[in-house]
């Protein structure tokens, strides 16, 4: 291992946790108790179409903050179901789905994760989260007791600014008091995560759904290779 490594910064959703049952068919099933029944693909592709609308990368330059990040995503819900908008129970609706996204019950941890966290730990790495998601992020992670692997854990909402905002990124070297060279950035997104990370000379590395497993082998061949 580079003796010049010392932080692992990770992506959240997509990398080591991911979203289950997929947000459309929560949707979906969040809807039919009030008697309105969606096709839960259609409604899946429609949930990317509106985030972006959204969260457009324009918009990731003004600084964020928590209420800032509700008001988004009350706005995404209203215009993904701008047709009951106005019925007497949309807004418990929303309530329940934005509490659902701050549970344990929302994702599910990818296998082998944990232990190549923990191998990383014995190496002498630390290790932090870096998300585009809110605060809920935190109650995510401790109810599946993940964030005991994290020496911290960094959402958007909270640092201001949105990956791939380079102010994201240069937060945490700041914090951790190292620079882009003594760093490492594993996510699953080339436009958020990879790229960012390389234009601040962070070595990044593109998790792609392999079995952590196999990616420890690719993580020890990136790090090593000069």
């Amino acid at each position: 291992m580079k003796p010049n490594i010392k932080l692992v910064i990770f992506d959240a959703e997509g990398t080591f946790i991911k979203i289950h049952p997929p947000v459309g068919e929560f949707y979906a099933k969040l809807f039919k108790e009030v008697g309105i029944c969606l096709d839960s693909d259609l409604l899946q592709a429609r949930v990317k179409e509106v985030y972006r609308l959204v969260f457009d990368r324009n918009l990731r330059n003004h600084r964020w903050n928590a209420e800032l990040c509700y008001k988004a995503w009350r706005s995404f819900f209203e215009i993904l179901f701008k047709d009951y908008r106005f019925e007497p129970w949309f807004d418990s609706l929303f309530e329940k789905a934005y509490h659902y996204f701050g549970t344990k019950d929302c994702v599910v941890p990818i296998p082998g994760f944990e232990e190549f966290a923990k191998r990383l730990r014995a190496d002498g790495l630390k290790l932090c989260v870096l998300s585009n998601w809110d605060g809920r992020l935190h109650s995510v992670l401790a109810g599946w007791g993940l964030d005991r692997l994290f020496d911290r854990v960094y959402t958007g909402c909270e640092i201001g600014y949105l990956k791939p905002h380079e102010a994201s990124f240069l937060h945490v070297l700041s914090d951790f008091k190292v620079e882009p060279e003594e760093a490492v950035m594993i996510g699953d997104s080339l436009e958020d995560d990879i790229e960012p990370a390389k234009n601040l000379k962070i070595k990044a590395i593109h998790y792609q759904g392999e079995p952590y497993q196999e990616f420890s082998l690719i993580f020890q061949e990136q790090i090593l290779k000069s």
